[in-house]
C-alpha cells in the first residue's frame, strides 16, 4: 500500500505526516490531530525500523479516527478498540484491493525462476514470458 502525503476526508484535505522523533518520545506509533488535519505515523521505533505492514495498518488506524470524527461521530473515534477492530479490518480490505507488494510479486518470481532452472530473478520484471505466466497465475485464482 502507498502512504500518500495527503488525503481527503470528509472534504478537508489531511497531511500525512512521517514522525519518528516526536512519537517516540511520546511511546505512539500514531496520532491524529483533528484542528491540525494531520496525521502522524512512526516507520521507526526506539530506532528500529517497524514492519511495513505495521506501519500501514497504523495509518488506516489514525484515518478510520479521523473519518468516524469527519462524519459526527467524535464518540466512536475515541472508542480506540473500537477503532482498532476496523482498521484491522479495513486493513485485510485494502490489501486485497490493490493487489500484490513487492515481497508477494518475488515469491512468484522466484516460483517461476524454479520452473525453468534460473538461480536468479534479475530482469524479470520486465521479462514478457514472466508477466504472461504471472497474469495466468493471478487469473487462475480468480
Amino acid at each position: 500500500m502507498r502512504i500518500p502525503k495527503k488525503i481527503f476526508i470528509g472534504g478537508v484535505n489531511w497531511d500525512i505526516i512521517e514522525d519518528n522523533k516526536e512519537l517516540d518520545t511520546k511511546g505512539m506509533y500514531g496520532h491524529v490531530s483533528y484542528c491540525a488535519s494531520e496525521i502522524k505515523y512512526q516507520t521507526k521505533s526506539i530506532g528500529v525500523e517497524r514492519n511495513r505492514r505495521e506501519v500501514e495498518k497504523t495509518v488506516i488506524h489514525e484515518l478510520l479516527h479521523g473519518t468516524l470524527t469527519a462524519i459526527g461521530r467524535p464518540d466512536l473515534a475515541d472508542d480506540e478498540s473500537l477503532v482498532q477492530a476496523m482498521s484491522c479490518v479495513w486493513y485485510q480490505i485494502i490489501e486485497q484491493l490493490t493487489g500484490f507488494d513487492k515481497e508477494q510479486i518475488e515469491v512468484y518470481m522466484w516460483e517461476y525462476a524454479k520452473l525453468n532452472n534460473a538461480d536468479n530473478i534479475d530482469g524479470l520484471h520486465v521479462c514478457d514470458c514472466f508477466k504472461n505466466w504471472f497474469m495466468e497465475k493471478i487469473m487462475s485464482k480468480y
